[in-house]
């Protein structure tokens, strides 16, 4: 069995559906089914501010670009979307795409 290193991260108020790490390893970012993607300090297991809010649907994945500028994530329903700088730029993908 593995060891419990740190106390549970407090923030999301429903379902957490996605936890990945920035790729250097010091941030994680999650999403859940409340519509929030929260961005947490990995060593302190404290949030990094306030939560990214307003897109609508719970956020299925989260993953970091490979620089660790950008977030992407996928929302329910099937959009996908890029957070960089504080900006949403969304992708709208009907099932006929897919």
């Amino acid at each position: 069995m593995g060891k419990l290193v740190g106390k549970p991260f407090q923030g999301h108020t429903y379902w957490i559906r996605s936890v990945t790490f920035m790729p250097e390893g010091r941030c994680i970012v999650s999403g859940s089914d409340d519509n929030t993607i929260w961005i947490w300090d990995a060593e302190m297991g404290k949030p990094g501010g306030e939560p990214f809010q307003g897109h609508t649907g719970g956020t299925m994945s989260v993953t970091f670009s490979p620089d660790g500028r950008c977030i992407v994530f996928l929302r329910n329903p099937v959009s996908s979307a890029r957070l960089c700088g504080g900006l949403i730029s969304t992708v709208t993908m009907m099932p006929q795409q897919w």
